[in-house]
């Protein structure tokens, strides 16, 4: 940005080296530096996608033909909600007091969930951000307050959590920790 707005004010070796990551050989200028980024980009954000694209269609043609607002559907279908979420969530059928109550703790969790911590929530349970998978099982552990922490298996889509909280704050609280550790 800097070297677009001022390009005798910026450090042309870290241009120059930013530009060669990109593949650049060409001599840059102040006049021409728009036209090589725009390049750059076409190549890379259009390009490189066509390539893969190109490189699949013979396969997923023959299985994949979705019209744009089949494709559409399928997209919003994937787009996760607090309510999709809470729907994937299963139980033992056979719960301790503690377990329901621990239970609605973590319903009440996604509920309150802005869409960047359900994305962060799901990718914690699932390893992805969209809903991926038809439900997300719940198991519960003895664990001591010291060692109580969400554990989860996203080979298997599951989620231990703690069988016992105090309260909804404290279980609120450990679980966005977790959450916002960006493991």
């Amino acid at each position: 940005m800097q070297a677009l707005t001022d390009f005798t004010a910026v450090d042309t070796d870290d241009l120059l080296e930013v530009l060669d990551s990109y593949g650049c050989r060409r001599k840059v200028s102040a006049e021409n530096l728009p036209k090589i980024i725009e390049e750059i980009a076409h190549k890379e954000m259009v390009q490189k996608s066509m390539f893969v694209i190109d490189c699949w269609r013979e396969i997923n043609h023959q299985h994949l033909n979705l019209s744009p607002e089949a494709l559409n559907k399928l997209l919003s279908d994937l787009q996760p909600t607090t309510k999709k979420v809470c729907k994937l969530l299963t139980f033992d059928v056979d719960l301790t007091t503690n377990q329901k109550e621990v239970a609605n703790h973590l319903k009440r969790f996604i509920r309150e969930l802005d869409e960047s911590k359900l994305q962060k929530f799901l990718r914690f349970c699932t390893g992805s951000d969209l809903i991926v998978t038809d439900s997300i099982y719940v198991g519960f552990e003895k664990m001591t307050e010291f060692t109580r922490r969400p554990i989860a298996h996203t080979c298997g889509n599951i989620l231990h959590i703690a069988d016992s909280y105090e309260n909804f704050p404290d279980f609120r609280s450990e679980f966005n920790a977790v959450l916002e550790s960006n493991v």
